[in-house]
């Protein structure tokens, strides 16, 4: 045994658990209540001082309760607490910890609100619901907002669909529609309209076909007939005011202009041919006919489009500017109909253009509003299909016949990208992050991200913004973040991102926009587009938490890390992801960043440890690890509850979680200080901080050079009464 007396100030090196002869100069056994410091050498703790009692806030030992510190700014702190089951069970208070009067009185809890400025209950808190607030909650502020997760809820999407096809228009309908474009007319040409669908189990097939005139003047057809359009708003097919036909280059001229040829074909399509006799499958009254309508398959009852409403189906079929606009209106929204079309000069006259075109140049400038449809993808360049909804210059619905109730307009437009129809398309703001809001009165607001604008207690109008839609694309061009349908694990902003992270998988939002995590364009890759990954593992993943670092983020799952690294501008096409090491990091404990290294708590059996995590990638992704227990690998408790840390002071803070039954509650905070000196660490101690009263040290948070802590009162039977808020300064021993 070596004795020795050595000055209590030299003792700056904390505790060692190492046997005597191998501890460094200056390290004790046991120390309590002390700080060593390079300066200062070994001294007593900075005293902790009252600063105020949570009033109201009682009986929550049972339970436990979600604690955290929301700063803004230098001159602003406020503390939350959630509760779970027990006595309060599922309150949600917020105090100031910087009022004027919270040591002589305490602090009274600020008024939460619901958007609509009363006091918030049980039904608005549902989202918060949980068992266990302490490892379900978290918080993450956002600027103006603290966005509050429940790690136990399952992400979705609401039922909300887009207008689909074959629906009334009071259930978001729209009824079948197609168009056909004639963009030219040509002598002795022949132009088929072909229109099928399925009813009664039975193929209906109705085809017309308009034959022109040759420019020799020579008529393989009749000259036209006076009969009366199906619609008074179309021009009528008659010889009146027509200039009369003194020779066969006048009528082979006439023939070929497009109102003509559109005319004809909506005629053959509605009107019902001649079925017996010199004219039959002819259409129209006199021999003079020209216009053919052929019915190809089985003859059925509806030889033609048939657009009388009373009789349940019908069709609408309007003829304007070159286009053809087909209509179905039927109580059974499951019947659809297919359009094809065929022209006697290589297919280049007529273009149906129904559900899909395979290219952008096929669609025309004049259409019906509203009108969508797929511009399909190129299989060799691998380029995705988009969705396009025509709007007309002058945007309006007319009313049509019943039972259809909306009939689109048809005009000149434009040809603009959306989503397709009959798709799921809205995030359920009820199943994901909520935000706590501070008005300008002092007060909270609690709501859901669903863009609505709020005026609580008389406050500023606040507009509360909302999680992003699919407006464009469908399900698989602009797929669900990977979040839909699964429990969300943490939340991170990062390079003017939030992430989110579910399962092994990591979805930031579009740039700039905090809340959208749909593609904005299918057209395109844009920089700013939303950025969903997965990262690279054989075993099963769940990423618990994410912490900046230097340029890179580093994500944490129970044994492993990884790092995603996007360059100066994070995109699509910069992000990549790598594995780069395999340390056990517990999932209710929550690392940090302090400076430009991360610490973050590992288990060793019933014990703590704690480590520097650096970025040392140099030709490849990769991080190192510093083990700062090293000399105490026994003495902090398994669970760590909370990290925090001062820059200012160079010290670090830890908590193991605090038992809920207790009359011998956590009464410690172990205290790490250190000091380096150029790339050199010259003072590493660990020392105990000790609350002496049965109490639980619940919640710790450093502000510069001041530690606020959070603890909990308990008499002598271990019924706990009181939350106090104690602050430990430590300036005077930097």
């Amino acid at each position: 045994m070596v004795k020795a007396t050595l000055p209590s100030r030299t003792l700056h090196g904390g505790l060692s658990q190492q046997p005597q002869a191998l501890r460094l100069p200056g390290q004790a056994e046991f120390t309590s209540n002390a700080l060593g410091t390079v300066v200062g050498g070994l001294t007593k703790r900075p005293p902790s001082s009252h600063d105020g009692t949570f009033n109201g806030v009682d009986n929550y030992k049972v339970s436990g309760i979600k604690h955290h510190t929301i700063r803004r700014g230098s001159s602003e702190l406020y503390h939350v607490m959630r509760s779970g089951a027990g006595g309060q069970a599922g309150e949600l208070k917020i105090f100031n910890m910087l009022d004027s009067d919270r040591v002589a009185d305490g602090m009274d809890a600020i008024d939460v609100l619901k958007p609509d400025g009363s006091a918030v209950d049980t039904t608005a808190l549902a989202y918060l619901s949980t068992a266990d607030p302490e490892n379900d909650l978290e918080f993450l502020t956002v600027a103006d907002y603290t966005l509050v997760l429940n790690k136990s809820k399952t992400a979705a999407l609401t039922a909300d669909v887009t207008k689909r096809y074959g629906y009334a228009a009071a259930s978001n309908g729209r009824p079948f529609e197609g168009i056909v474009l004639l963009k030219q007319g040509n002598y002795n040409a022949k132009y088929t309209i072909k229109v099928e669908w399925v009813s009664g189990g039975a193929t209906h097939v109705v085809e017309t076909h308009y034959t022109t005139h040759s420019s020799r003047g020579t008529r393989g057809n009749p000259l036209l007939p006076t009969v009366t359009s199906p619609n008074p708003n179309d021009k009528k097919l008659t010889t009146a005011g027509r200039p009369a036909w003194e020779d066969a280059v006048n009528e082979a001229e006439f023939s070929i202009r497009t109102d003509e040829i559109i005319d004809g074909l909506v005629y053959g399509l509605t009107h019902a041919p001649i079925t017996s006799g010199d004219h039959e499958d002819c259409f129209g009254t006199t021999a003079d006919d020209y216009l053919w309508n052929a019915h190809t398959g089985v003859r059925l009852t509806s030889t033609h489009l048939d657009t009388d409403p009373s009789g349940g189906a019908y069709w609408e079929v309007f003829g304007e500017s070159g286009v053809i606009h087909i209509i179905r209106h039927d109580t059974s929204p499951t019947i659809d109909f297919v359009i094809s079309v065929e022209d006697s000069i290589g297919g280049e006259a007529l273009i149906a253009i129904k559900d899909s075109v395979t290219s952008f140049s096929e669609l025309p400038l004049y259409a019906p509003n509203g009108m969508k449809v797929e511009v399909n993808g190129d299989p060799e360049t691998l380029d995705s299909g988009y969705w396009l909804e025509f709007a007309t210059k002058t945007a309006k619905l007319n009313t049509g016949v019943p039972p259809n109730p909306i009939t689109p307009t048809r005009g000149e437009g434009v040809w603009n990208e959306t989503n397709a129809p009959g798709v799921t398309y809205k995030l359920d703001p009820t199943t994901l992050p909520h935000a706590l809001i501070r008005l300008s009165t002092g007060k909270f607001c609690w709501t859901p991200l669903d863009g609505a604008t709020i005026t609580p207690g008389g406050s500023t109008s606040v507009k509360v913004p909302s999680w992003g839609d699919r407006v464009v694309g469908d399900l698989v061009t602009n797929r669900d973040p990977s979040f839909v349908g699964r429990k969300i694990q943490t939340m991170v902003f990062w390079k003017d991102r939030l992430g989110l992270t579910s399962g092994a998988d990591c979805i930031f939002s579009e740039g700039g926009e905090f809340f959208n995590f749909f593609k904005t364009t299918g057209l395109n890759l844009l920089d700013t587009a939303r950025i969903d990954i997965s990262v690279p593992s054989n075993d099963v993943v769940v990423l618990n938490h994410a912490v900046p670092l230097s340029e890179s983020l580093v994500l944490f799952s129970d044994n492993a890390q990884f790092m995603i690294q996007g360059g100066q501008v994070f995109t699509p096409t910069s992000v990549v992801v790598s594995e780069v090491s395999n340390y056990s990091v517990p999932s209710g404990s929550k690392p940090i960043a302090h400076n430009n290294y991360v610490l973050a708590s590992s288990t060793r059996g019933d014990h703590s440890s704690i480590y520097e995590i650096r970025d040392v990638s140099q030709d490849k992704p990769q991080l190192q690890a510093l083990d700062i227990t090293r000399a105490v690998p026994s003495w902090i408790p398994k669970d760590v509850g909370e990290i925090t840390s001062s820059e200012n002071e160079s010290l670090i803070a830890v908590i193991p979680k605090a038992p809920r039954s207790a009359y011998k509650g956590n009464t410690d905070i172990y205290l790490y200080s250190y000091f380096i000196n150029g790339d050199e660490r010259v003072h590493s101690a660990w020392q105990e901080i000790q609350f002496f009263a049965v109490c639980n040290v619940r919640h710790i948070y450093f502000k510069e050079s001041k530690l606020y802590v959070v603890v909990e009162r308990a008499d002598s039977t271990g019924g706990y009464y009181e939350m106090n808020l104690e602050v430990i300064d430590f300036t005077p021993f930097s």
